[in-house]
Order: structure tokens, then sequence, then C-alpha cells
């Protein structure tokens, strides 16, 4: 983590009664555009939009209602992974208070850099859940390991082959189109036409 420890504790109390305040802060509050992390909270996880970041917190964009005080571990990036606390919800938003505070600059350029770094990959989200896959061959049923906002890591019988389109069905009902990005006889990867929304991700339990 990218520490600093000059800073003070938020003033609890007048952050639970208003909210709002977050938005009137003495700190500098940094907007973060496109930003996903991997929040694990209250036994769930999810991938939830990140609005902007301080060096003592976060806000998010998340309908899963955490309660304040509620301990969450967010990960930013496979290797960037921070401790924190539910201040206020409501129900489009989140805010969280870091364990210790954080040098967000710092923290946002390193963020770029891996960004840039030909190995990035972007979070994903570890579930089980089943789904059938439709292609021109027909129908096969397959399991969904991970997902990202563009793209699901799934398990087939030796039966998706690289460059073929597909329809996805989930046990919940929603679905998917993409094209198969890489296979082999037990894996694959597939690339979605249209990515998965913020409240689609929110939670591991939806798959």
């Amino acid at each position: 983590m990218i520490g600093k420890t000059t800073a003070s504790a938020w003033d609890m109390k007048a952050v639970q009664q208003s909210p709002r305040l977050l938005e009137r802060r003495g700190t500098h509050r940094v907007h973060m555009v496109c930003r996903f992390a991997r929040v694990a909270v209250a036994g769930d996880t999810g991938l939830w939009r990140a609005c902007n970041i301080s060096d003592r917190g976060m806000m998010f964009r998340s309908r899963s209602r955490a309660a304040p005080g509620q301990p969450l571990s967010i990960a930013l990036s496979d290797g960037i992974a921070l401790e924190a606390s539910v201040v206020w919800s409501d129900s489009e938003h989140c805010g969280v208070r870091f364990a210790e505070p954080v040098d967000a600059a710092a923290l946002l350029r390193t963020l770029a850099a891996e960004q840039r770094s030909p190995n990035h990959r972007a979070l994903r989200l570890a579930v089980d859940g089943r789904a059938l896959a439709f292609d021109e061959i027909g129908v096969h049923p397959v399991r969904i390991r991970n997902i990202s906002r563009h793209g699901i890591g799934l398990v087939h019988a030796d039966r998706l082959r690289r460059g073929t389109k597909i329809k996805l069905v989930f046990e919940n009902g929603a679905e998917r189109r993409g094209v198969v990005r890489w296979a082999d006889r037990e894996q694959a990867g597939l690339f979605l036409f249209e990515p998965f929304t913020p409240d689609e991700m929110a939670s591991a339990r939806r798959f």
C-alpha cells in the first residue's frame, strides 16, 4: 500500500449526520473515470464503480447498501489492496474511510502505469455459475468462472473454438453475446459485445 501518516481522522459524527458533507471536504478529492474496484464486504464480492478518491477514503457508485461501520477490502488492481470501513451509504452511492491514509496521487500514478503495461489484466470477479452457450453447432452447458466488465472466463467440454460467436444464457435468465477470444479443450475466454452494467457486477451472488 502507498501510505502516509500525517493525515488526521475524519469527523465521523458530522459525516454520519450528513453524507453530503463528503462533497464539502477539506481535503482534495480526485474524480476517477471508468475505474472499477473489486470490493469484498459482508461475505460477498463485487466490482464497484469508483467515483472519486482522496488520501482518506473513496466514494463508490453501488446499490449494495453496505451498512455504516462494515469493514471491507478494496482491490484497485491485482497488486494494490486497501482496507476500509463504510461511513455512509444510500440507494446509489457508498462512502468509505481507509484504515490508514494513502497518498492518492501516487496511487493513481501507479495504477496508470500498471494499465499501460502489456501484461495488464482487468480486474475479475470470481464466480461459480452455470450457463448455456448457443452457437452455430448447437447448445452447450458451460460453467462461469470469472467475469470482468468486458469478458467472461468459462469452462467447457471441448466444444468452443476461437472466433466463434455465441450467446450465453445464465441461470438467472440474463443473456450476453460475444465472441470466443481464446480457447483450449477445457477453458475459454469470451469477449462481450455489450459490457456488464455496474449493477450486474455489484455482487458475485448474481451469477
